[in-house]
């Protein structure tokens, strides 16, 4: 393919020879082979942009804008999603899953500009930008595992598992306070009875006097 682009088909002379007939029909071969590779390897949007070309070389130097205006773009956007990335921190109303899923989100858009976020990169994005209620079992993480290797989803597991650990604490306070509210309103309720009962009795006591 790149050989058909780079030498385009030669024309054929007014009086063209057998052997120029020949040499044309080759070449004419190996650019309809050319454009068919093209045309498989292309996503919809580009094919549209090239799909009533019939020579090889003139589809390819349209793709060549095409993808150096591409590669540009790419290069803005990336940039924009490498400050979303330096700017990313859990948020103190979201899950550990609902965090990491926005950070797969931002690193699989910049993979799809050419940037590779790797492993422990989004390892230490994770621990580095988790709400202080997570300072236990972040320095635990940093002290007993190797962050190089450590995997994702590895991570994911323990911080979930600590996040549930929280929730089913809070829930027994919760459950607590709740408990001691309701003995409280009793008490006061139970008090204010009795005190209006025996102010009632001095009252009539009073009176009687």
């Amino acid at each position: 393919m790149l050989d058909i682009i780079s030498t385009d088909v030669i024309p054929l002379e007014t009086n063209p020879t057998e052997a120029h007939k020949a040499t044309h029909r080759e070449q004419m071969k190996k650019d309809d082979k050319a454009i068919f590779l093209i045309h498989q390897c292309v996503d919809s949007n580009v094919l549209e942009k090239i799909i009533d070309y019939e020579m090889t070389k003139e589809a390819w130097d349209v793709l060549a804008t095409t993808y150096a205006n591409d590669k540009q773009t790419k290069k803005v956007r990336l940039m924009a999603l490498q400050r979303q990335l330096g700017l990313l921190q859990m948020e103190s109303n979201e899950t550990v899953a609902q965090f990491v899923n926005r950070l797969m989100i931002l690193a699989n858009q910049m993979k799809s500009c050419g940037e590779v976020v790797t492993d422990s990169m989004k390892v230490e994005k994770v621990l580095t930008n988790l709400t202080p209620s997570f300072d236990h079992i972040v320095f635990v993480i940093e002290q007993s595992k190797d962050l190089e290797t450590l995997k994702l989803e590895q991570l994911l597991g323990s911080l979930e598992a600590h996040e549930l650990k929280m929730k089913n604490r809070e829930g027994i306070k919760k459950k607590e306070k709740d408990s001691e509210k309701v003995l409280f309103a009793k008490n006061q309720k139970k008090g204010g009875g009795d005190s209006w009962k025996n102010k009632k009795g001095k009252d009539k006591w009073r009176y009687n006097k």
